[in-house]
């Protein structure tokens, strides 16, 4: 029986805003360079996806550009073009640094679902890989547990047992959803937990085991299934 729902943060219940399709447009901008506006946002989500070492909030200066050059093949492949490395290192960059900076917006379908949960007296909590406020969920989160908290990030298993213990609940008992194959899918279904993939953008995903939603507007009638 499922007792407990536990989500991602990034892109699972919020987005930037402005979300990083503008964010890379007005950076490559900058540059001189004009990106091809129409496909960036599925392009970025599907290259957060498979290479999310990539991301550029994870970007620095002196950091391994092997990942983020490879998180720039698979965007490419939805815009086209031949940027220079240094062109791409820079649009990434100056788009880490606006991401790290921007206010984070709920998804339209995040308070419907959550308070749906929260109705059917499920326990709530995030797992994050990077620091959150509660951008107003604050009387429906029960727990919040993020990698800065514990010294390690998903897809490690020691971030799911720290919420789980903060919850005082079995693994068994919680499913987790979250945006990213590798990172959150498969990081809780190897901690014991069960697990939804949201796909919001329709991505084209490294397999084909998994089980996803598009929203959270009907989550509770999946999960009370379970």
């Amino acid at each position: 029986m499922i007792k407990g729902a536990f989500f991602d943060w990034g892109f699972t219940l919020a987005h930037p805003e402005p979300d990083r399709d503008v964010q890379f447009y007005q950076s490559a901008k900058e540059l001189g360079i004009l990106l091809p506006f129409d496909s960036l946002l599925r392009g970025i989500y599907e290259a957060d996806n498979k290479v999310p070492q990539g991301a550029p909030p994870r970007f620095s200066k002196g950091c391994d550009e092997f990942y983020f050059l490879k998180w720039w093949e698979v965007l490419q492949s939805y815009i086209g073009g031949d940027l220079s490395k240094d062109i791409k290192l820079a649009i990434t960059g100056l788009v880490g640094d606006r991401v790290k900076k921007a206010e984070w917006v709920l998804y339209d379908d995040v308070l419907v679902g959550l308070k749906a949960l929260k109705n059917k007296g499920l326990t709530l909590g995030v797992i994050s890989n990077i620091s959150i406020g509660r951008a107003g969920l604050e009387e429906i989160l029960d727990v919040i547990v993020s990698a800065k908290d514990i010294g390690v990030g998903k897809p490690d298993a020691a971030i799911f047992a720290a919420a789980l213990n903060k919850a005082n609940l079995n693994a068994s008992e919680v499913i987790y959803i979250g945006d990213q194959y590798e990172v959150d899918y498969v990081g809780a279904r190897n901690a014991g937990l069960q697990a939804i993939l949201i796909d919001r953008y329709d991505l084209n995903l490294p397999s084909e085991d998994y089980v996803y939603v598009r929203s959270l507007s009907n989550i509770e009638e999946y999960l009370l299934t379970l």
